[in-house]
């Protein structure tokens, strides 16, 4: 299947974009609000994953490009995705721990988009940076 989907993936003329939330258990960030917009777009194919067991679920079932968890065609469209889009990475979308290598390979081979949420530039990450990253002191402006 990770073979056929590779071979998908550079002939397929529109582009799959699989959008989820944290580990696919519910549709209340934007993420999903962001999949409603790009749903109708005549460009590419997008589909939103969640977990049958989820809150969120049944409130969207009925869309059919609402793909369930661990599904066929849930691994169908992960090997043959173009892009992953969300708020979470993309080993999220599975087991973390799994030994699934082609699982792995797949998520780490596509294109990946993080929207970011929270309240994340409030806080003061300057320790966690490397210093690689680090603007010299009274300099950050001048970056800007």
């Amino acid at each position: 299947m990770y073979e056929l989907g590779k071979l998908g993936t550079k002939i397929r003329k529109k582009k799959i974009n699989i959008f989820y939330e944290k580990f696919a258990s519910k549709s209340e960030e934007g993420v999903y609000d962001l999949y409603e917009k790009c749903k109708a777009s005549k460009k590419t194919k997008n589909y939103f994953v969640i977990d049958k067991n989820s809150q969120d679920y049944k409130n969207i079932k009925n869309d059919k490009n609402v793909i369930v968890k661990f599904s066929f065609k849930y691994y169908w469209l992960i090997y043959n995705t173009s892009w992953f889009i969300a708020s979470e990475a993309p080993s999220h979308l599975n087991i973390l721990r799994s030994n699934n290598k082609y699982f792995r390979k797949a998520t780490y081979d596509k294109e990946f988009v993080f929207l970011q949420h929270g309240i994340i530039y409030m806080k003061n990450l300057g320790m966690l940076l490397p210093d690689c990253w680090r603007f010299p002191a009274g300099e950050a402006e001048s970056y800007l």
